[in-house]
């Protein structure tokens, strides 16, 4: 500590150079207060492999394979100038089928006749609602309505008096005349 201080500017330069040397190396050279490893895995041995780990093993198999064998025909390639004309005739006589291609066809074609009957049928129907009667049909729901709600405070007074005689109670007035003291009594 007692060296830290200096009557040179030079020196004074070198030790402040020297002590952020220091500080940077002791920076890089911090470990962390946490554990901040990857957490450890447990593979016991007696897991079996996933279906996607099968399928991703199967799959670069195969395209290691095709990428094997078209490195070899690039390379007879090269070296003739032309494909043979045995591999021509074996890439001809050999094509990738699905096994069940006649059963989808089969199917496609029973859907695309049943959208074409559907059609026609749409097609050829006529409205079974002419428009005289959607008008008819509303006046008569709105004559309907109105007669509703012209009449739906007579119903409502008549209910509750029917109520009050079934159970011999008082009758008073549902109309907001009178007092409080009134409907007591």
């Amino acid at each position: 500590m007692w060296n830290t201080i200096s009557c040179k500017s030079k020196y004074q330069e070198y030790l402040k150079k020297r002590q952020d040397e220091q500080m940077i190396k002791n920076l890089i050279a911090i470990k962390p207060s946490i554990d901040n490893s990857r957490p450890k895995t447990f593979n016991n041995g007696l897991r079996r492999p996933g279906k996607k780990d099968l399928i991703q093993k199967v799959r670069d198999l195969q395209i290691n394979t095709e990428n094997k064998s078209l490195l070899q025909r690039m390379l007879r390639i090269d070296l003739n100038g032309k494909l043979p004309p045995t591999e021509k005739k074996i890439k001809e006589s050999i094509s990738v089928k699905s096994l069940n291609r006649h059963f989808r066809e089969k199917k496609k074609q029973e859907i695309q006749s049943s959208n074409k009957l559907l059609f026609k049928r749409l097609q050829t129907t006529e409205s079974v609602y002419s428009k005289a009667k959607w008008d008819e049909s509303n006046r008569f729901h709105k004559y309907v309505r109105d007669n509703i709600s012209r009449n739906s405070g007579r119903v409502w007074q008549k209910k509750s008096d029917q109520d009050h005689k079934a159970f011999d109670l008082p009758e008073y007035s549902y109309s907001l005349e009178g007092s409080f003291e009134d409907l007591l009594k």
